[in-house]
Order: structure tokens, then sequence, then C-alpha cells
């Protein structure tokens, strides 16, 4: 059984009650601070330490999942991987990309596994996606629409890291359209075209952002994300996989190819017709 620990208790704490429904995990310890954070500790019965380098010198390890700040994952990945334990960060990876390689080059020269939680790679449902989308059933990719649409509340912005570097629903939500868009269909992103504004809210970082993205077989794909705007066109809201949230029978992509098109609300079923419109709804 594999001994791990959470390090941060917001939304880590999915994560450390996950690992103890599990069969082949240990949850030992997990790190944060605040009274909270200390109810939770006592909840789950493992310690809490405020300091993380303590835990991961006083605990035994095999792995750790970091779901700290993003500013904080590329000292407390480097931390682990000295000594020898895996770490599972949750996306993203880190605020910028020149860090991201920094970490994945140390962990690399450390001979460390370096995880990122991209966990809706997993879903039944974009492995569907991907399936359609590879099969060739709408012929050659060509591009595509993507949506996140929502209004947050106003408690979520007093967490200071959601609004200053590192924050932002490009980062922290944005990171998983993206992801999604390179898993389903396979293609590398070449370049990036993009504005940001924070017209909503003033904070220091965007809260809306339109791109447009080009992948390496010369497909165009645009993105609009917002999360300021109320409206139904999210993953979130469509996938109905977060029962947290409502959903709507509506679509957040849009797949265009040579045969035909496709449009996703990455649900459950897929109805399709032959060219020239090929497939009506996933």
């Amino acid at each position: 059984m594999k001994r791990i620990a959470v390090l941060g208790m917001n939304h880590g704490y999915t994560f450390a009650k996950d690992l103890q429904e599990m069969d082949n995990g240990l949850l030992v310890a997990v790190a944060g601070r605040g009274e909270t954070d200390k109810r939770r500790a006592k909840e789950l019965g493992v310690p809490l330490y405020e300091n993380y380098e303590e835990l991961m010198d006083s605990e035994e390890l095999d792995g750790v999942i970091i779901a700290l700040p993003n500013r904080l994952h590329k000292q407390a990945v480097q931390l682990a991987a000295d000594k020898g334990i895996v770490p599972l960060v949750e996306k993203p990876i880190a605020t910028d990309a020149e860090e991201a390689m920094e970490m994945i080059a140390y962990c690399a020269a450390k001979e460390v596994p370096l995880l990122i939680g991209h966990h809706r790679r997993h879903s039944a449902k974009m492995q569907q996606l991907k399936t359609i989308i590879q099969s060739g059933v709408i012929g050659e990719l060509v591009g595509g629409n993507l949506l996140f649409v929502l209004a947050k509340d106003r408690p979520y912005f007093q967490e200071e890291w959601r609004v200053t570097k590192g924050g932002g629903p490009l980062l922290i939500n944005g990171i998983h359209d993206i992801d999604n868009l390179r898993y389903a269909t396979g293609l590398t992103i070449e370049a990036v075209y993009a504005v940001t504004r924070n017209l909503g809210r003033g904070h220091q970082v965007e809260d809306t952002a339109s791109m447009i993205l080009e992948a390496s077989n010369g497909a165009t794909f645009n993105y609009f994300i917002s999360d300021g705007t109320p409206a139904p066109w999210s993953y979130e809201f469509t996938a109905k996989e977060n029962p947290k949230y409502t959903f709507y029978e509506e679509d957040c992509y849009h797949f265009f190819g040579t045969r035909g098109a496709l449009l996703s609300r990455v649900c459950a079923c897929l109805r399709t017709r032959k060219t020239p419109m090929v497939g009506n709804t996933l």
C-alpha cells in the first residue's frame, strides 16, 4: 500500500477523503493552516503539519499530492523530488511555462516521475469524445470552438491566490479545456493569439479572454473564457459529472471536420447522420 500525504487542505481535502476510500493508498498526513484545516485533519484522523517541508522530513512517504496555491508548486515539487517522493501536482503545473519546464527537468534529473492532475482524461465521456474524433468519422479536423462561460460567486474570490498572479480563470479553469482539446484530438498547439481583460472585477488577473489556437496539422480553434458572465456553456454545466453544478442541455465544444461536424456537450450518447452533417450531439 502506498503511503501518501496531501499538501493543502482546500481542494486537497477532496483528495484526502478520496484516498481513504482507496484500497491501495494510505493517507498518512496532511499540511495546512487555520481552524478549518485542523478540523478537517481531525475528521480524517491524520496529523496536520503547518510546514509541508517538516511533513516530508518526518513521514515515510511514497507520494505526495500537492494542492497548494499555484505559486508554491515548484518549491514543493523540487523538495519532493529531492527526497525521492513522487509528486502529483494539482493543475496548473506552474504559473508560467519557464517554471513548468524547470520542474520537469528537475524531476527528470532526479529520476522521479512528475504527475499532473488532469483528471478529465480519465472521464468515460472524454474517452468517447477522443474515440469519435480520432476515428475519422468527421474527416480531417479543420477547427473548432470551445467555451467556458459562467459566473462564480463573490466568496470564491476571497482567496488571495485566485486574484493575483498564478490565479485567474485561464490557469484555474481554462487549462482543463486546453488539455481536453489536446487529448481528444491528439494535436499539439503550436501558436496562440490572445487578448485578456479584467473589466468585470478589476483584479490583477483576467476575468475574460479570447484566444485563437493553431494546431500542428494547421487546424485552428477559437476559445472564449469568462468566469464573470452568467451563462450555461462550460464543461462543468454540460458534462453532468459533478453534482454540485446545475446541468444544462447545451454544447460547450464544437468540432469541424472535412466530412462533418460534432457538437459536444460531453454527455453520454451520439447521434450521427451521413455527410454533409456527421455527428449531432455527444
